[in-house]
């Protein structure tokens, strides 16, 4: 309960705040964040950062990002695009059944040594996730760390 009493008012967080991963035209979340949502998560959730896979390649991890939704209670995949590296879940709350948007972009390194997988994490519904955003990042990484055998970090 800590942690949902401290989490910020907001419901959209990303790995990567400049360039969030995008949702597809049919919804309603904007291609960026605010200055505000950039400033709460980077005090709250500096720990929801990209994940780096050194070496990978993009088809092998796009493939892993896809097994990793999977694996998950209550999500779904509604939207995949390989070329692109982007791939649309919906995650189905458990107590009141609200539905959730995750998006997740894997690309390059800017640097070519490897990929980078970023996911942003939306509610549909309220200002404040109570922390469900982040923590929804964190397993998904987490799941998809497990798909690559990848140790945490």
């Amino acid at each position: 309960m800590g942690a949902a009493v401290s989490a910020p008012v907001i419901n959209d967080v990303s790995t990567h705040l400049e360039d969030p991963p995008t949702f597809s035209s049919k919804s309603s979340h904007p291609a960026a964040l605010s200055e505000g949502v950039k400033a709460a998560c980077r005090k709250a959730y500096a720990d929801v950062q990209p994940l780096a896979v050194p070496g990978g390649d993009a088809a092998a991890v796009f493939s892993a990002a896809k097994r990793a939704a999977a694996s998950l209670a209550r999500v779904q995949i509604v939207h995949e695009d390989e070329a692109a590296g982007s791939l649309e879940l919906l995650d189905t709350t458990r107590l009141m059944r609200y539905k959730d948007d995750v998006a997740v972009r894997v690309r390059r390194a800017a640097d070519g040594g490897g990929v980078v997988v970023d996911v942003r994490s939306a509610s549909r519904v309220g200002k404040g996730d109570l922390g469900c955003n982040a923590a929804r990042i964190r397993q998904y990484l987490a799941a998809l760390r497990g798909e690559l055998g990848l140790s945490a970090s």
